[in-house]
C-alpha cells in the first residue's frame, strides 16, 4: 500500500491538512461550523465505504457528492466569498512575503495605517470615558461606496480630535457611523442596514451593535463600537461580535485585521 508513498503525497496530505484547518478556523463561532463537522463526517464514511469496497453506501453517498459541490456553494455561500477576500487581502498586506512588506511605499502605507490606528484608540477611549456613542467602520478591500453615499463626504485626515468631534452629541452626525478608508475619514453620519441574516447576537445587544455586525458580515470591513450606556468599546469583524474588549485584546484584534 505504501509502496509508492513520497514526498509528492506527504506534500499532498499536509496541503488537504492546512486546507481544513483554514476552513474551520474560518468557519469556527459561525452556524456553518456545524454543517461542515457533518459534511467532514460523512466525507470520511463515503472514504471507508470506498476502501473497504461496501457498494451499497458507496453508492448512495457517490450520488449525493456528484452534486454536493452546488450544495457546498448554496450552504457556504457568504463564507466561500469571505473566504476569498481574506485570501486576497493576506496575499497583499497579511504576511511577511506580502507586497505590503516588499515594496517599500507599501511599508510606509502600513506605518501610516497604524498611526491612524492609534489615533482612533485614543478617540475611543476618550469617548469611552465620556460615555459618547461611536461607530467607526474600516473598510478593507471593499470600500462601502453605498454605505458612504448615505452620509457626509469628509475627505478628512484621520485625528483624535476630528473623531471626538464627529461624534460629540451637539454634531447632527453623531448618530452615524464614520467610514474610514485608505488612511482618511471618507464620509461621516452614514447609515448601516440591518441584516435579517444576523440571529445570533443576545436580545440586549443595541443598534449600533447590530449595525456593526451586519456590515462585516460578507466583507472584510472591521467596526469598533463604543457603548454610549456603559462605555464599553466593542469590534465587530467576520460577522462576529467581540463584545466589551478591554485595551489588550482591543489592540490585538486591530492589528490581526490590520498588520
Amino acid at each position: 500500500m505504501f509502496e509508492n508513498f513520497g514526498v509528492i503525497n506527504i506534500f499532498d496530505i499536509g496541503v488537504l491538512i492546512l486546507l481544513i484547518y483554514l476552513i474551520f478556523r474560518l468557519l469556527k463561532g459561525t452556524t456553518a461550523f456545524t454543517v461542515s463537522v457533518g459534511l467532514y463526517i460523512l466525507m470520511l464514511i463515503y472514504g471507508v465505504a470506498k476502501y473497504f469496497n461496501m457498494p451499497l453506501l458507496s453508492a448512495s453517498l457517490g450520488s449525493f457528492w456528484d452534486y454536493g459541490i452546488i450544495f457546498v456553494i448554496v450552504i457556504f455561500r457568504q463564507e466561500i466569498r469571505r473566504y476569498l477576500m481574506l485570501l486576497g487581502k493576506n496575499i497583499l498586506t497579511g504576511n511577511k512575503f506580502s507586497i505590503a512588506r516588499v515594496l517599500p511605499m507599501a511599508m510606509t502605507y502600513k506605518e501610516k495605517e497604524l498611526h491612524m490606528m492609534e489615533a482612533v484608540l485614543e478617540a475611543c477611549y476618550k469617548m469611552s470615558e465620556e460615555r459618547t456613542g461611536a461607530l467607526i467602520v474600516f473598510t478593507g478591500t471593499t470600500e462601502l461606496k453605498y454605505i458612504s453615499q448615505s452620509g457626509t463626504n469628509t475627505d478628512a485626515v484621520v485625528s483624535t480630535k476630528i473623531i471626538e468631534t464627529f461624534f460629540n452629541k451637539t454634531s447632527p452626525l453623531h448618530d452615524g457611523a464614520l467610514i474610514i478608508s485608505k488612511n482618511r475619514i471618507k464620509a461621516a453620519g452614514c447609515i448601516l442596514p440591518i441584516s435579517q441574516e444576523i440571529t445570533n447576537l443576545p436580545e440586549n445587544v443595541g443598534t449600533r451593535h447590530r449595525s456593526a455586525v451586519s456590515v462585516t458580515n460578507q466583507n472584510d470591513a472591521i467596526a469598533i463600537i463604543v457603548s454610549e450606556e456603559n462605555g464599553s468599546i466593542s469590534i465587530a469583524k467576520h460577522g462576529l461580535l467581540f463584545y466589551n474588549l478591554n485595551k489588550q485584546q482591543l489592540l490585538k484584534e486591530l492589528l490581526e485585521q490590520t498588520v
